[in-house]
């Protein structure tokens, strides 16, 4: 059975994307990966190189009159984030796969994606979300205001009750992908929170190496490396890492970059050069592939999909307001197990590469 994945990035997040399909080349026998280019220029590079598993998707093809409208009213991020439910739906709608993964272009595969399909047939499930699975000091905050589900390999079965769900999905996201942090809304992911209590269909991966991000990686340590992959313990069990999610890297230069990993205690520093200076070569090559035969240099200095807002003036009121907040139990105990760590090992974040 052909592994069927779907992603989208515009020619500044390339380098990331001709990652991921390498990763996918060296751990899958049979995949397609559809890339939906969000810009001309990045569809012109992806189609030129003919790569044998990806088919590039011109942005004009896919976009609907529903989209088209909604697009006038909202941000670079905000519409990747609503195009990427309306991706799955394209793809199941045009080739008529089994199922269908959306993945987020910055994963990076170390072993099968084919092996959450299995656990999906043998659970008999039409759709499969994956957990943020944040620690559990600050599980219920992040969760509300984020989500407990992550929005970076989702999968739809095609058939009668995965449409359903991916329809009602779809509409959401057409209706409103602002990243609010009400509890309400937060892009594509807090639609996500009821689906596994609401659809008996829908279910979370127990495959605890995928999935494996920032924001979850202190409770991981590296065991070793071998014909598996990389080994990793979670909750007293071993598991090979199915794919990392490298989000949120800030270059400072092209050689320095600022990893954003470093902000809990117990991080592994083992797995963290197990992950991140591979990676961070892979993608330095394409970078410079990218650079010399297509003049498109990519330096991200911050999350793409967040917009820079100018901070707000200090005055009396917000200068006391920001004093109770520091003498607060909550602010005390996220400056203890958040914020001292960042501090303390902050030079870490920083990766040199040459």
């Amino acid at each position: 059975m052909t592994t069927v994945l779907c992603t989208l990035f515009n020619s500044l997040y390339l380098d990331k994307g001709l990652a991921l399909y390498e990763s996918l080349e060296k751990v899958s026998n049979n995949f397609v990966l559809y890339v939906l280019a969000m810009d001309d220029k990045c569809y012109e590079i992806i189609n030129d190189l003919k790569l044998q598993s990806l088919v590039p998707i011109k942005l004009s093809d896919f976009e609907s009159e529903e989209l088209l409208k909604v697009k006038l009213t909202r941000s670079v991020g905000e519409y990747c984030w609503t195009c990427s439910s309306n991706l799955i739906r394209y793809v199941i709608d045009t080739y008529e796969p089994e199922y269908c993964t959306y993945v987020d272009a910055d994963l990076y595969f170390y072993s099968d994606p084919y092996q959450i399909i299995q656990e999906m047939k043998q659970k008999k499930a039409s759709v499969q979300v994956i957990g943020h699975r944040f620690n559990k000091r600050e599980e219920k905050q992040r969760s509300f205001v984020v989500g407990k589900y992550c929005v970076e390999f989702n999968t739809f079965k095609n058939d009668k009750k995965g449409n359903e769900l991916l329809n009602i999905w779809c509409k959401q996201c057409l209706d409103y992908c602002k990243i609010d942090g009400d509890g309400v809304h937060w892009a594509d992911q807090k639609y996500q929170d009821n689906w596994c209590d609401d659809y008996y269909y829908c279910i979370e991966t127990e495959h605890l190496g995928a999935g494996i991000a920032p924001w979850n990686i202190s409770q991981y340590k590296y065991v070793e490396s071998n014909e598996r992959g990389i080994i990793v313990e979670i909750q007293n069990k071993l598991y090979s890492i199915l794919f990392y999610h490298f989000e949120n890297l800030q270059y400072i230069d092209k050689n320095k970059i600022k990893i954003n990993v470093y902000h809990q205690w117990g991080i592994d520093d083992n797995l963290v050069k197990q992950l991140y200076y591979p990676y961070l070569k892979v993608v330095d090559k394409y970078k410079n592939l990218i650079s010399s035969q297509y003049g498109v240099d990519i330096l991200i200095k911050h999350h793409p999909g967040v917009e820079l807002v100018n901070k707000k003036k200090n005055n009396v009121f917000s200068f006391f307001l920001k004093i109770g907040k520091i003498f607060s139990l909550p602010f005390l105990s996220s400056y203890l197990y958040t914020y001292f760590p960042t501090y303390l090992y902050k030079n870490r974040d920083y990766i040199i590469i040459k």
